[in-house]
C-alpha cells in the first residue's frame, strides 16, 4: 500500500482479483470496456500512496498468461486491454512491449500520461505500431478559473488531440474547495494540485467551473462520437489548433491564442474565411 514491487508469484492471483472487479461492477450494472496493469507502474509515489512497480516483462506475462485467457473463461473477452498507463517520455517501454508479436496479439491501447516528456511521442510509438490505440488516461492541473489558464489547458488538449489520442481524461471530475477528498502527497489547502474540473464548495454547495472544464468543453460539446481527427497546419507562430470531420460532415475547428488579439485565415480547399481571435482566447469554429 506504500510502494514496492509485483512479483511473479502473485501475477494469477491478481488476474483473478481483476476478474472478480468486473463480474461485481457488471452485478451493479456498471459496465467497464478497458484496463490497464497498474497506474504508474514506474514509481513508487514517494511511498506515500498505493503503488506497485511492474517491470515491463511482468506486466506482459500478466496480459497474455494470466488475465486475458481468466477474462475469456468468464465471458469478458471483449474487454479491451491498455499497456503503460504512464508518462510520454516513457515511449520506449511501450514500443518495446509491442515489438513482442505476441503481446501485440492481446493489447489494444496504450494509456499514456502528460507530465514527463512531450505528446510526440504518442506518434512514435503509433508510426512504430499504428494499429494500437493512444489514450491519454489522466491530465491532472492547478485550479484556476482565468481566461489564461482555459487557453494553457486548450493548448495541451490540442496536441494531444493531434498525437493520436482517441480520448481525453481530466483528473478529477469535481472536488471541494480545498481540493479533497483527495489521496497521496500531491495536495494543498488551496487546491492547487490535483485540482478538480468542478468545484462544489463543502458548505454553502456552490459550483465553479474550472479551466479544464472550460476547456474540455470546447472538444466534448462539438466533436462528436465517430469523428476524425483530420491533417492540418498552422503557419501563424504562436497559435496552436486542432481539425476535426463529425460523421455527418461538419467540421470542427479548435484553436487556441495565448498570445494578443489575431487575425487568422482559415482554408480548405479553394474556400477560406476570416477569423479573428480575441487575445488569450480558446476557440471553436464550426462549418460544412
Amino acid at each position: 500500500m506504500t510502494g514496492g514491487w509485483m512479483r511473479a508469484i502473485y501475477l494469477k492471483t491478481y488476474a483473478e482479483y481483476y476478474v472478480r472487479y468486473l463480474r461485481e461492477y457488471a452485478a451493479e450494472g456498471a459496465a467497464i470496456n478497458a484496463l490497464t496493469t497498474q497506474n504508474e507502474s514506474e514509481t513508487d509515489q514517494l511511498g506515500l500512496m498505493p503503488a506497485c512497480y511492474w517491470h515491463p516483462e511482468f506486466e506482459a506475462e500478466f496480459l497474455r498468461d494470466h488475465l486475458l485467457p481468466l477474462l475469456k473463461e468468464n465471458g469478458l473477452e471483449k474487454m479491451e486491454l491498455w499497456i503503460m498507463d504512464h508518462n510520454f517520455i516513457m515511449w520506449r517501454r511501450a514500443k518495446w512491449m509491442l515489438d513482442d508479436p505476441t503481446l501485440k496479439g492481446v493489447v489494444r491501447g496504450i494509456a499514456w500520461h502528460p507530465y514527463e516528456g512531450p505528446s510526440s511521442a504518442m506518434e512514435m510509438v503509433h508510426e512504430a505500431h499504428p494499429e494500437i490505440d493512444a489514450h491519454v488516461t489522466e491530465v491532472g492541473a492547478g485550479w484556476s478559473l482565468e481566461p489564461d489558464a482555459t487557453c494553457m489547458d486548450g493548448k495541451t488538449f490540442i496536441e494531444i488531440m493531434r498525437n493520436w489520442s482517441r480520448s481525453l481524461f481530466c483528473w478529477n471530475l469535481a472536488l471541494d474547495e480545498t481540493g479533497r477528498p483527495h489521496i497521496g502527497p500531491f495536495f494543498h489547502e488551496d487546491g492547487a494540485a490535483g485540482g478538480g474540473m468542478i468545484q462544489i464548495h463543502s458548505k454553502t454547495r456552490e459550483i465553479k467551473y474550472g479551466s479544464q472544464y472550460r476547456a474540455i468543453a470546447h472538444f466534448s460539446r462539438y466533436v462528436k462520437r465517430g469523428a476524425r481527427c483530420i491533417g492540418s497546419e498552422c503557419d501563424m507562430g504562436g497559435i496552436f489548433q486542432v481539425d476535426f470531420r463529425n460523421p455527418d460532415g461538419e467540421y470542427v475547428v479548435i484553436i487556441s491564442n495565448p498570445g494578443s488579439v489575431a487575425n487568422a485565415s482559415l482554408v480548405i480547399g479553394d474556400r477560406h474565411a476570416q477569423v479573428r481571435m480575441s487575445a488569450v482566447s480558446l476557440n471553436t469554429l464550426i462549418f460544412r
